[in-house]
């Protein structure tokens, strides 16, 4: 068997038929506007998954009906534009608010308190949490992307994935095994797509074993629906023999398991 134990998310976006740039335009524009030049894997996995019926569901914002990608310095300057009134009236008694002291800085020392982050995503599913990567990691090939829940301060956004690929691992997975929404089942079934998927984790690993999938050398990601946000709930690979994609959520904290076999019809 040949199989490939760590494939790309572009090589998934391949797979699964996502190869037109369709929504290039709309990222050169972002590109434009801002002066910056986003990560090859940021560019081509967004322009790719640009409107495609799996991800309108996704956490990601690649749809029309999703928010424009952005910069979180541009929200700093709305709420500080739309509180200004306000703390003008009493400004002793908002000086512990992040975005009031932002205020009193010129905006040329906002990196002092925090970096500016391109907004690529977000969760609704425990409050608003939003995705982005940092305006000075947007030179590296694949940065890391950080995470900021609406209740925490907006200068504490944490650490989510060391590396861009493991966050698009972490939204394919949760995408495809239909974590919050069946949409992408019912996308792929559509197409004519094999989702043989099980809740068994006997039987998914007996499946696996058939194909002469070695679980130890399949790579890992995360997954935002499960009860530990860590980078090894699932594992994966690509059996090129049998055009299998094969996905393994163990989410042990809920008690659930996800064993997901996914090929197109021949």
């Amino acid at each position: 068997m040949s199989i490939e134990y760590n494939p790309t998310p572009l090589k998934l976006l391949n797979f699964l038929g996502c190869a037109n740039p369709a929504g290039k335009a709309q990222l050169e524009e972002l590109e434009a506007a801002h002066k910056i030049k986003l990560p090859s894997l940021l560019f081509d996995f967004f322009s790719r998954a640009w409107n495609q019926p799996l991800f309108e569901c996704s956490d990601i914002w690649v749809t029309e009906e999703h928010p424009s990608l952005g910069f979180s310095y541009d929200i700093l300057a709305e709420i500080i534009a739309e509180w200004q009134e306000d703390w003008a009236k009493d400004p002793k008694q908002y000086e512990g608010d992040v975005c009031f002291q932002l205020s009193q800085l010129p905006k040329e020392r906002w990196p002092e308190r925090v970096s500016n982050y391109l907004e690529i995503g977000s969760d609704y599913s425990a409050g608003v949490i939003t995705f982005g990567i940092r305006l000075e990691d947007l030179a590296l090939p694949d940065p890391p992307v950080y995470s900021l829940h609406e209740a925490d301060t907006e200068t504490d956004w944490k650490l989510l994935d060391e590396t861009l690929s493991l966050f698009l691992m972490r939204i394919l997975a949760d995408v495809l095994t239909c974590a919050m929404y069946r949409s992408a089942q019912e996308v792929l079934e559509e197409a004519g797509w094999r989702y043989n998927s099980t809740n068994n984790l006997e039987e998914a690993l007996q499946q696996a074993g058939q194909l002469g999938i070695d679980l130890s050398k399949a790579a890992r990601c995360g997954a935002l629906y499960s009860a530990a946000v860590t980078p090894d709930v699932c594992r994966y690979c690509y059996v090129a023999d049998t055009n299998t994609f094969f996905l393994l959520k163990e989410d042990s904290g809920n008690n659930k398991v996800v064993g997901l076999f996914l090929s197109p019809n021949q």
